[in-house]
């Protein structure tokens, strides 16, 4: 699965990176480290962000389709772990890390022409 392109919506965006899903699959992410080098995560709007020029910033919206490739694979044992608080956390079996660094990936309506 790895370098492949692939299309999907944003199913949350957070200051550690934004989570994609299918109707069948939710566990693909993209760190932060593997967006483009000058988006910036918008605390104000909660979305991340890529200020084109001056007067022009394109964001990356809840629900957007997006294009990304795929960079990793992130297989772990599904049995329960403890969290620092004491909590039972569940991490997914399986996840796939996502990338939209290069041109041409990311929100689908960033490269309408």
């Amino acid at each position: 699965m790895s370098h492949r392109i692939t299309w999907r919506r944003t199913s949350c965006s957070a200051d550690k990176g934004l989570a994609l899903a299918t109707l069948f699959f939710d566990a693909i992410v993209v760190p932060p480290s593997q967006l483009r080098p000058d988006v910036v995560f918008s605390l104000k709007e909660r979305l991340w962000a890529w200020p084109v020029d001056a007067s022009t910033t394109l964001y990356i919206d809840i629900g957007a389709e997006v294009k990304l490739r795929v960079v990793g694979e992130d297989f772990h044992d599904s049995s329960k772990h403890e969290s620092d608080e004491g909590a039972s956390v569940v991490p997914p079996p399986y996840k796939l890390i996502g990338s939209i660094s290069e041109d041409g990936l990311g929100p689908l309506a960033w490269w309408k022409q």
